[in-house]
């Protein structure tokens, strides 16, 4: 049922509709000044809009079977509107009142985001500052820095690309309490929610606590995903809040009560990447603009859902609570646009450009009649808005599982929106290309070039830079072999590829160069989705290319071509089809592995061997009392310091993995009191490894012990000692301090 026939359907059945769709209108105390409800609005319309909007809601619960959605709307720094729709327990049947608690996951982040843009202003803290200050120690190309972490844009080259990864950003946490001498969690109680009588929201550590009884009984239960709450709270997470207590938050953000004007223009202004790719975070908030509204906007997903977006110059401000994640999917890591969520399209349309919520066009008509619909629109300026709305409902389509009506929608995207035309530095035809390249794929074209030529190349692919960074790499991609070597002598790569259009994990490369006459294969390989003609959740590119071409410079060229039926050794291109930290580049090199399993290989060789030469040599010799003493007590220092060593590296793999604590390192933070035990056995073994420093240089003094045990402690106490610098600059170490 289209967004249109929703509305229809829903005002002929009259106000028993909203009865039917599971709305729970409940008397709520908003603590706001009087006159702030919608029913004492000024504003004409306002009142028939919410009612609408309301309804929507109400449908949306229903058709995206969300058990529970709690919303609220604020207009010029009033909450004019809040609203409970289904459940907040289904199996106790309590409703979803518009004050019900949520733990809002990501949404957390603009209160983080807050918090440190207060100690800007109180300069405590510099954006620029390096992590390194505030001990975090990140293995990396370049010098990270606060507004990298702030900015999520720390991963590769800092700065250079916008990577989602809510892990780097609850790093913060260090940074705020370094710089402040505080908890974090009472930096948010005492600054925030104290002070805006936000008695509704607490830290989801905090809510099992007597004290907060009155929150944890009317606590939502999660019905997403794994279907629990998260376990901690920091910058980037676990705050639990109410759509009521949220307006509170944003109406005293808007009032300059939290942060001066400056530090939140700071924050609500997408920061530059000096990859080239379009900015689209600021500081813990997305930015974006449509059609010349400039929306301002954060999510929640874990096991709910969340939306929260300010429309900045039209002073609304839209707040989505929800206890699933069927909400979330339309939110994408492909494409970092709020309006792909149906909700914000339809607030958007209603009280932004009061068009009430009909498409403008009837997808389900013949090509004529969309035709003519859209240069309706486009006349009017909303040919943008309409095509926000057919990718919409595609989306709707394909995650209902109507896929053939998915790929109708596109084929009409295509006819409508799409061009064919060649790329814009040529009018030549191609000299050789691999286009159109479908799913799970694997193409070759071998060519031969009777002189030497200059060719353009243009190739466009996926770039798919997955939550916390997992997978940064090109996944469907193309290259050229020099087929008299064997050898890949050029390839498509994310540092240079650009977005191609209809979402950003769809890229594009331009290059020139230089081939000598010769025979050489151009290559290409996809991912098992979202390639040409199957799309997934996002839109094909702006010219319709899936492939590689190359074009001549300068007139015709004499050419020579032959498809190749791709074996495996003919191959050139690594297949990325994985979602797992190994699509990434490494983050530890072969050398630090080789370092890192050697010195491993003497510690735990010093397991066996001490204990062994202590039976073994059961007598003092020659040595007097003390010296055996000291002989026995060094030995047993290397066994405890090896055992130790060992232990902490083995579990830190069994239960993250080196790579992934490489680029998350853990910090030692007020919030997480295992990382102290961590610590502490870190500390034990810097302590131990001087002991063993100190022995093995005394052991070169005396005599006691044979010139073979002297040379093993000294190789041990070498392999200890070059083990904990090694984690050191891996930031395993240092960071815990």
């Amino acid at each position: 049922m289209t967004a249109s026939l929703v509305f229809a359907v829903l005002a002929s059945f009259g106000t028993s509709a909203l009865a039917q769709a599971g709305t729970h209108a409940i008397s709520l105390d908003t603590g706001l000044p009087p006159g702030s409800l919608s029913q004492d609005s000024p504003e004409a319309g306002l009142e028939e809009k919410l009612e609408q909007f309301e309804q929507y809601l109400a449908y949306m619960q229903r058709e995206l079977a969300i058990p529970g959605v709690s919303a609220a709307i604020v207009k010029d720094q009033e909450l004019i509107w809040a609203q409970g729709f289904g459940y907040a327990d289904v199996e106790a049947e309590r409703p979803a009142a518009p004050d019900t608690p949520y733990e809002i996951a990501s949404l957390t982040k603009t209160f983080g985001s807050t918090i440190l843009l207060q100690l800007v202003e109180q300069g405590k803290v510099d954006l620029d500052d390096p992590v390194s200050k505030y001990g975090i120690f990140i293995k990396s190309p370049g010098v990270i820095r606060v507004k990298h972490l702030l900015g999520m844009t720390s991963q590769r080259e800092p700065g250079s690309v916008f990577i989602y990864n809510g892990n780097r950003y609850a790093l913060l946490q260090k940074v705020i309490e370094r710089a402040s001498g505080r908890p974090f969690s009472a930096l948010v109680i005492e600054t925030i929610l104290d002070p805006l009588k936000m008695s509704d929201s607490i830290p989801i550590t905090m809510v099992d606590q007597p004290a907060y009884a009155r929150i944890r009984e009317r606590l939502s239960i999660p019905y997403g995903a794994d279907g629990t709450y998260l376990s901690q709270f920091n910058p980037a997470a676990g705050l639990v809040s109410t759509a009521p207590d949220l307006a509170r938050f944003d109406i005293a953000l808007d009032q300059g009560r939290l942060i001066g004007p400056e530090a939140q223009a700071l924050a609500f202004t997408a920061q530059p990447l000096s990859s080239g790719d379009p900015p689209v975070y600021g500081l813990g908030w997305f930015v974006q603009e449509f059609q010349g509204t400039k929306l301002v906007w954060a999510f929640g997903y874990d096991s709910f859902t969340h939306l929260y977006v300010k429309f900045v110059d039209q002073g609304y401000t839209l707040i989505i609570l929800t206890n699933s994640t069927a909400l979330g999917d339309y939110v994408c890591t492909c494409d970092w646009s709020v309006m792909r969520s149906p909700a914000v399209l339809a607030f958007y349309k209603l009280f932004i450009r009061d068009m009430g919520l009909n498409d403008q066009v009837d997808w389900n008509a013949d090509e004529a009649a969309i035709a003519l619909q859209l240069q309706a629109a486009r006349e009017a300026g909303t040919l943008e808005i309409a095509r926000q709305e057919l990718y919409d409902r595609y989306l709707s389509y394909w995650l209902s599982g109507r896929t053939a009506a998915a790929q109708e929608l596109i084929a009409t995207y295509t006819r409508s929106f799409v061009t064919a035309a060649p790329p814009a530095f040529t009018a030549q035809s191609p000299l050789v290309q691999i286009g159109q390249v479908g799913n799970d794929a694997y193409a070759i074209v071998e060519f031969t070039l009777a002189q030497d030529t200059s060719v353009d190349i243009y190739a466009v692919g996926e770039y798919y830079q997955y939550n916390m960074g997992f997978i940064a790499q090109e996944v469907d991609y193309g290259g050229i072999e020099d087929v008299s070597s064997g050898e890949l002598i050029w390839e498509m790569t994310p540092e240079r590829a650009l977005p191609a259009g209809g979402c950003v994990i769809n890229r594009q490369e331009t290059d020139r160069i230089d081939l000598a006459a010769g025979t050489y294969r151009l290559h290409y390989r996809t991912s098992m989705f979202h390639s040409f003609d199957d799309w997934w959740l996002c839109l094909p590119p702006d010219n319709l290319f899936w492939g590689i071409a190359l074009y001549p410079v300068g007139g015709e060229v004499s050419v020579t071509t032959r498809d190749i039926v791709p074996t495996p050794r003919d191959e050139r291109l690594a297949s990325l089809n994985c979602w797992n930290i190994s699509c990434s580049t490494p983050a530890i090199s072969n050398l630090e592995y080789g370092i890192l399993w050697t010195c491993l290989g003497i510690l735990l060789s010093v397991l066996v061997a001490v204990p062994v030469l202590r039976w073994r040599k059961n007598s003092r010799g020659g040595a007097t009392d003390r010296a055996w003493r000291w002989t026995k007590f060094a030995g047993w220092v290397a066994w405890v310091n090896s055992l130790l060593c060992s232990l902490i590296v083995l579990l830190l793999m069994k239960m993250f993995g080196l790579e992934y604590l490489v680029m998350n390192p853990i910090i030692r933070v007020s919030s997480e009191p295992a990382t102290w035990v961590l610590a502490g056995f870190s500390h034990l073994c810097i302590a131990l490894t001087i002991v063993q420093a100190v022995m093995a240089v005394l052991a070169w003094k005396g005599q006691q012990r044979s010139l073979a045990e002297r040379l093993y402690y000294s190789l041990a106490t070498v392999a200890v000692a070059g083990y904990l610098v090694l984690l050191g600059t891996w930031g395993m170490i240092v960071a815990l301090f």
